[in-house]
């Protein structure tokens, strides 16, 4: 201080902190008649003396019969159940209807999503054959389990399920029916994000595949819209049939509202949409049509 005025050291933190902080030093000569302070001889001084007359919080004292032990119990009573815990030792064994299902089976499906749409676009844009990225895929182990972090898993359940998501990826790339997805055809995406708004409320859905193709798999043409959702379920000790209607009778409300939604913007009647399940654990394609569904 010198001549009654204030420069902060350039090194201070008041000297960072000086622009909001000089009002509290340089006081009205009337307020310094109207409220005497006594002199200072240093910043820290200046700034404790401003801040006596700033407003105070309220406290509470907590009563005698508080708990805190009580609100963690109230909050497991309350927690969302999230399913069974799986074992992920077998990929084949982590299976999960959304919303239930374990983190580790969860991620799984994260990671093979993830995966099949790259796979589309390099083969779609890049112009990869199968063959090529077959090769390349031992090259991805870093990448899928970085994926498979983002789920909090521990390093050991990361590996196997980096191990079942390359396994996942090549069933794929050496099925017919699952080179015949990830293939080009008109109006073609992946991971496609819609939201709508429905008579009864908006909607947001993502799709995993969509398309324009013939009325069959491999069939010629596009008059046929495709919705496919891809789903890292196996069957394992049921039959592969049985497994199959089960899971169309879960999933297939799901694609018939994709179809509400994008049949329409897509200028196709419910007799031109198909609807498809794909499994790349197994590998295996279901398909069926809007009018099998409808009996």
């Amino acid at each position: 201080m010198a001549n009654g005025v204030i420069n902060p050291h350039h090194l201070s933190l008041l000297k960072s902190a000086w622009p909001a902080a000089q009002h509290y030093f340089d006081q009205p000569a009337a307020d310094a008649q109207r409220k005497p302070v006594a002199p200072v001889d240093s910043p820290a001084l200046a700034l404790a003396a401003a801040a006596a007359d700033w407003p105070r919080p309220t406290l509470q004292r907590l009563p005698l019969a508080f708990d805190p032990a009580a609100r963690f119990t109230e909050a497991r009573d309350q927690k969302l159940s999230y399913g069974d815990a799986v074992n992920v030792a077998d990929p084949r064994q982590a299976l999960f209807s959304r919303p239930e299902g374990s983190f580790a089976a969860r991620s799984l499906g994260n990671a093979v999503h993830a995966c099949l749409q790259i796979l589309a676009d390099r083969i779609v844009n890049q112009g990869d054959s199968p063959a090529a990225l077959l090769a390349e895929l031992p090259s991805w182990s870093p990448r899928i389990a970085a994926i498979l972090r983002a789920g909090g898993l521990p390093p050991a359940t990361i590996n196997t399920l980096t191990r079942a998501t390359l396994a996942a990826l090549e069933n794929t790339l050496r099925d017919p029916d699952g080179l015949w997805l990830l293939a080009s055809h008109a109006g073609g995406d992946s991971e496609l994000a819609v939201t709508a708004l429905t008579p009864a409320r908006v909607e947001s859905v993502r799709i995993d595949r969509i398309f324009r193709a013939g009325p069959e798999p491999h069939a010629p043409g596009e008059d046929y819209l495709w919705i496919i959702d891809y789903k890292t379920t196996a069957h394992g000790s049921t039959g592969l049939d049985d497994f199959l209607i089960t899971q169309r009778a879960t999933y297939g409300p799901q694609l018939e509202t994709y179809a509400r939604i994008l049949a329409p913007v897509r200028s196709k009647s419910p007799d031109r949409v198909r609807f498809a399940l794909y499994f790349p654990v197994i590998p295996r394609l279901y398909w069926w049509s809007a009018a099998d569904a409808a009996n």
